[in-house]
């Protein structure tokens, strides 16, 4: 549980880097400096809630949840200044096809039992067709670029 709570950590971490290049673009720094400072109180006061509970999983809990906290800050704030939201629709896309894909590998994993690399190599295998497929089905521009990807690779496809 805690590496799989890193890997979201790391997901939420990523959506953050394109405002620190538009609030860097647009001269407002001091924005940035007291976004990461509200964040880092927030991270610390929920850490302290969460980890006597929780233990490490509260504490890599608090700080997704402060990181998702500056994720949104960050939009909001984007938006007063720019009038636009930035969060693209293909991230909430990406969001639900790896809830669906967790669910699916979750149901496999409750099924059989992993003993090795053969069945473990499986499971994952599914969980990457599993979001692959349900990105292409709920994405129309991701379906155009595959499809044009695989006509350019291997000839006409419709």
């Amino acid at each position: 549980p805690a590496l799989i709570a890193l890997a979201l950590y790391q997901v939420v971490q990523t959506f953050g880097g394109p405002f620190t290049s538009i609030f860097q673009g647009i001269d407002q720094i001091d924005i940035l400096f007291k976004i990461i400072l509200v964040t880092f109180v927030v991270d610390i006061l929920l850490v302290l809630a969460l980890v006597g509970p929780y233990g490490i999983l509260g504490v890599i809990g608090a700080t997704i949840l402060a990181d998702t906290f500056r994720v949104f800050a960050y939009e909001i704030l984007t938006y007063r200044r720019l009038g636009r939201v930035v969060f693209p629709r293909l991230i909430i896309l990406q969001i639900v096809s790896a809830g669906l894909m967790g669910g699916g590998v979750k149901l496999v994993i409750d099924q059989i039992n992993i003993t090795g690399w053969v069945p473990l190599l499986a499971v994952v295998s599914l969980g990457c067709v599993l979001y692959a497929g349900i990105l292409v089905v709920l994405s129309n521009d991701l379906r155009k670029t595959v499809t044009a990807i695989a006509s350019e690779q291997f000839g006409v496809i419709t």
